[in-house]
């Protein structure tokens, strides 16, 4: 009877009935308390149907039964590493070495854990071991140059170089069968040699002069992510009549956001559990004018899709800021701000530049309403960051204790889900005492429970302080959002220049520096203006909303234009 228990239970999961999957599992364990293979199974399901709770408390289940189960440790240190819990993730990544010193998707989410840490270095050295145990690991791949990103002593010509080499030509692997988990799910590909001959073929369609132009947008990130606020401008505001608009969720587990952009669609598509072969083949089916990738180097990412042409007119944009070293991608949507004209030889795609910045931001319905000035309150300025920690480096927190220590009394408050570690909140601690600057005067918070919890810290926020040589995006646009000015630093690559971009297209130039000196500067003199201070929070966001960077019309016509450019010099 138990194997027969067992057979429909696989066979429910196998077919994607996790529900009932589930309730099989138990209902085995019930009879069979010490099932290794049943415990596991049902941890697996539980974290599939996103109980990470109840799918970590299985993993432990299995590991008393059976403490060399490498799955079992994988998966319960990626349970941890979602919830920031960087440490145990850490020690049970470590496990899975020890026990398969092999494996290269340990290493792989052990460069994870490490860069979330903000241990770029020792990440680096993780993602090549994982490289060379697997040559053709793609997700390793793009882990490692998306790290190079991060580094502020990278020049932007070595990490195009860094990307070119990766030129891969993705081949189409099979979804793996086995549930194993992982820190970011890899997929394979294999390099073949720099190729521009291939630009805008494949796929082909008759010219678009008299039908509508179909357009698809691939993403991992329709959910709740930064990308889903830029793209939802452009999803609810396609000219139906000109444009049919294609969306590939490549989403594990979809939320409330994700129903919501589905809601804006005439054709959505849940892809996660295809293979990179079946979901080329849905793709070609749909005889798309326009691919467009959201993703780039970042987690979970369908470069292979790109690598075999699945569109005759493919497009990078929006999630990766670089270059994704794919010949078989045509364009890269930015603007003149994100990148100067000299900085075409820095990209494998075109560049072509939206005139009115390349970014349009859908604040969150959810937002909170704007607070007083907490200094005014508190007697003393807080300054911010909300920023991914890998964006903090030394150089950072050299430049942001100057400031404190400039401004006497100022706090300095930084949210990442990876302080809810408590092992990266001393280390951090201990980065700032280099300089002088006391615990007392820290405050590190960890992961929030939703979007308008994560928004109400800005009211705890005077000014907030963008991160170099990477800036943020969507942490800039909330900050505005919720009344904070932002100081940026003018870098010299695209991932240096976003904050730029931003605030002139947010009608807020004011806030951009042209050194560390003038950062620092400008920081300090801010600081002392409470007025000004007020004025700009009580202003912020009616100036947001004449700006370009909340205009979806004059948005959505860029690309729109964008896109029959695009066609009409395909020849298509």
């Amino acid at each position: 009877m138990t194997d027969a228990l067992l057979q429909t239970a696989f066979s429910a999961q196998q077919s994607g009935d996790l529900v009932s999957a589930e309730q099989l599992y138990q209902k085995i364990i019930a009879l069979h308390p010490q099932d290794e293979t049943s415990h596991c199974c049902l941890a697996d399901v539980q974290r599939l149907l996103g109980k990470f709770d109840k799918a970590a408390h299985n993993y432990q289940r299995v590991l008393q039964i059976n403490k060399n189960n490498a799955g079992a440790w994988t998966n319960l240190g990626a349970m941890y590493w979602s919830r920031g819990k960087l440490s145990e993730a850490l020690a049970c990544t470590q496990q899975v070495i020890q026990l398969c010193p092999d494996f290269s998707e340990a290493y792989n989410n052990l460069g994870c854990i490490a860069k979330n840490q903000g241990n770029l270095q020792s990440a680096l050295v993780a993602f090549r071991q994982a490289i060379t145990l697997r040559p053709n690991y793609h997700a390793a791949h793009s882990n490692y140059l998306f790290a190079l990103n991060y580094l502020p002593n990278l020049s932007p010509e070595e990490i195009f170089a860094k990307h070119k080499s990766f030129s891969p030509c993705c081949h189409p692997e099979p979804k793996a069968k086995d549930l194993t988990a992982s820190a970011v799910s890899g997929r394979s590909f294999t390099d073949v040699q720099d190729d521009k001959s291939n630009r805008g073929q494949g796929a082909a369609r008759s010219a678009p002069t008299n039908r509508k132009i179909k357009v698809g947008y691939l993403s991992p990130d329709f959910r709740t992510h930064s990308v889903a606020y830029f793209i939802e401008p452009i999803l609810a505001h396609h000219n139906p009549d000109q444009f049919e608009v294609f969306c590939y969720a490549d989403v594990p587990h979809p939320d409330l956001t994700t129903q919501r952009l589905k809601g804006l669609v005439p054709h959505w598509h849940d892809t996660h559990p295809l293979s990179d072969s079946e979901l080329f083949d849905l793709i070609r089916s749909h005889q798309l004018d326009i691919l467009v990738d959201l993703a780039g180097h970042t987690a979970s990412n369908r470069l292979p899709i790109f690598a075999q042409r699945a569109a005759p007119i493919q497009v990078t944009y929006l999630g990766y800021p670089n270059t994704t070293g794919l010949s078989q991608i045509d364009y890269r949507l930015t603007d003149p701000i994100a990148d100067p004209p000299d900085q075409d030889t820095l990209y494998t795609e075109k560049l072509y530049r939206l005139p009115h910045g390349f970014l349009c931001y859908q604040p969150p319905p959810n937002a909170p309403d704007i607070n007083p000035l907490p200094a005014l309150h508190n007697g003393f300025i807080t300054f911010a960051s909300c920023n991914a920690l890998p964006k903090i480096n030394p150089e950072v927190i050299s430049l942001w204790s100057q400031i404190l220590n400039a401004v006497p009394h100022s706090r300095l408050l930084l949210k990442n889900s990876s302080f809810s570690d408590a092992a990266t909140n001393q280390h951090y601690l201990q980065l700032f005492s280099q300089h002088g600057i006391s615990p007392d005067r820290l405050s590190l918070l960890g992961w929030s429970k939703d979007t308008a919890s994560h928004l109400s810290i800005y009211h705890q926020i005077d000014i907030a302080l963008d991160t170099f040589p990477y800036n943020g995006t969507t942490t800039t646009c909330e900050a505005l959002w919720m009344g904070v000015p932002v100081i940026t630093l003018q870098g010299n690559r695209h991932a240096g220049r976003v904050g730029m971009s931003v605030l002139e297209n947010a009608n807020c130039p004011q806030g951009i520096t042209s050194s560390l000196q003038d950062y620092c500067l400008r920081a300090v003199d801010l600081a002392q203006d409470l007025t000004k201070l007020t004025q700009l929070r009580q202003g912020l966001q009616t100036k947001l909303r004449h700006a370009n960077i909340l205009n979806p019309y004059s948005f959505i016509s860029s690309i729109e234009t964008a896109y029959r450019e695009m066609l009409n010099m395909s020849g298509l």
